[in-house]
């Protein structure tokens, strides 16, 4: 059997190829560097003609050095679990590893949410587009007449595969939503104003307008506004419903804590309580009002007493 490297290991970690043995991948690449070592160590020891902790038949081996597999398990199980990746960590490994998302998209967690805002996942875009029709403003070298689309006004969702700059040209970002991709130019004017929050892997969501791509096939986008997924919350959500059950206790002091740091944003938030004897509907002063984020809603969810935060959109 041939040799492999650690950069080969952790391109199989990070692809699922150990999940067998361990299907927590972010503890297999913690423990990789000390399995290497260990087994380089086990190498040494053969090559110099030494007794392996485990490679001895069991009368050659000291009583002072011998080690069962019961004991080195015990050693393994007393070791502090390590937490295992978000599934946007795992699909980002599985990329590095691979070129592509195997286990899923970093989209499905939000596609839903964001459904509530786009104008259609991208797989839908040939339904809203048609090509371009023979119109009399315009004439091919062939001698036929097209005409100039401009696109369809849309606003789409995805994450950032793909940037580049073409010289003369702007920006090009290759955004992919798990339907589908759509190239976006991003021409400089609005470059200058958002360039240094683009980024691969940026879940972005953009108004432009759409149309076909007569020379590369699929379709092309030419971008108007570009929000990352946080502001887009802000702009679209009419507001955060906060679900509260029976169960108040020290609610009242919690929730203004996980509310604190996302106030004075534009979103309103709406309490809606109810027990078994009664339901109310309370919403907060303007001074309440927060700017949306994934880790708002996760502090409010984790709050005793909520059962559920949701953005209305």
């Amino acid at each position: 059997m041939g040799k492999v490297n650690k950069r080969t290991l952790e391109g199989l970690i990070k692809a699922g190829a150990m999940d067998q043995l361990n299907d927590n991948r972010a503890e297999l690449m913690h423990r990789l560097g000390d399995a290497l070592s260990r087994a380089e160590q086990i190498q040494k020891d053969r090559a110099a003609g030494q007794a392996s902790l485990f490679g001895l038949a069991p009368e050659a081996a000291s009583e002072d050095h011998e080690v069962t597999a019961a004991q080195a398990a015990t050693d393994l199980a007393s070791s502090p679990p390590m937490p295992t990746w978000t599934p946007l960590q795992q699909l980002k490994a599985e990329r590095e590893a691979l070129g592509l998302f195997l286990s899923g998209h970093p989209m499905d967690e939000v596609r839903d949410e964001v459904t509530a805002f786009t104008t259609t996942p991208m797989e839908g875009l040939s339904a809203l587009i048609a090509a371009p029709q023979p119109s009399p403003t315009e004439t091919d070298q062939g001698g036929g007449r097209y005409g100039r689309q401009r696109g369809v006004e849309m606003t789409l969702a995805g994450i950032v595969m793909a940037m580049q700059k073409r010289i003369g040209r702007g920006h090009f970002l290759t955004l992919d939503d798990g339907t589908g991709r759509v190239e976006v130019a991003v021409f400089e004017k609005l470059f200058a104003q958002i360039g240094h929050r683009l980024a691969v892997d940026a879940v972005l969501v953009i108004k432009g307008r759409v149309e076909v791509d007569e020379y590369r096939g699929g379709h092309r986008m030419v971008a108007d506004e570009i929000m990352d997924l946080d502001e887009a919350r802000g702009h679209f959500a009419r507001g955060l419903e906060i679900q509260v059950n029976g169960n108040t206790g020290a609610l009242d002091v919690n929730l203004a804590a996980a509310l604190q740091p996302y106030r004075r944003g534009q979103t309103p938030v709406i309490l809606r309580y109810q027990n078994t004897r009664a339901q109310a509907l309370v919403k907060l002063g303007e001074d309440w009002h927060v700017a949306p984020s994934a880790e708002l809603l996760a502090a409010v969810n984790a709050i005793e007493g909520i059962a559920a935060a949701k953005l209305r959109y």
